[in-house]
């Protein structure tokens, strides 16, 4: 039986990075004049509203800290993930710097072992050409799942769905929204 393929993102999709991303802003910005503890009601993509006096947004994203407080966004998400597999062929999207990305691979191999296949989409912010979207790669025929709307517009994948809560970056009417992963399960298990 041929498998179909499913390409699902990681931020946000398939583990819940605002709150890694608050928790560990809140650690390291604690004892800085100004700061406020930051809540996980962003409503900016950069996080600035939340999180003042990070410099670069992306500093946090590659800390060792973010990693440790890094959980699934669903308490079902790992159990929903493995049903799955049976059926789809399941590849793990996403974007980030060379240090984030390497942190990334560490924690898809503890927590999410039987994937087996990752497509990794390297952010250099130095260099002006630097793609910052999935659609290098080839999703023919295939699934996407993203909280990013500017990823699903940018994938050639046959079927799109927008993932998770709205954010202020992924109000969209053209995109079904999967609310959580038991909605995933309810829309793909039947396909």
């Amino acid at each position: 039986m041929n498998k179909l393929k499913l390409f699902i993102d990681f931020d946000s999709t398939i583990v819940n990075s605002i709150e890694a991303y608050v928790k560990t802003y809140n650690e390291h910005y604690e004892d800085y004049e100004g700061f406020i503890p930051a809540t996980t009601n962003i409503k900016q993509y950069d996080f600035k509203d939340q999180c003042p006096l990070v410099s670069n947004p992306l500093l946090l994203f590659k800390s060792l800290e973010f990693f440790n407080y890094l959980n699934f966004i669903n308490d079902n998400t790992k159990i929903i993930l493995e049903l799955l597999q049976e059926k789809f062929n399941i590849a793990i999207v996403t974007i980030g710097t060379p240090k984030n990305i390497q942190l990334k691979t560490e924690w898809i191999s503890k927590n999410l072992p039987f994937i087996e296949k990752c497509y990794l989409i390297y952010d250099n912010p130095k260099d002006k050409k630097c793609i910052m979207d999935k659609s290098s790669i080839n999703m023919t025929g295939g699934i996407i799942i993203d909280d990013m709307i500017d990823n699903l517009n940018s994938s050639n994948a046959t079927q799109k769905y927008i993932f998770g809560k709205e954010y202020n970056w992924n109000i969209t009417e053209k995109y079904e929204r999967l609310l959580n992963w038991t909605k995933v399960y309810e829309k793909l298990v039947n396909l």
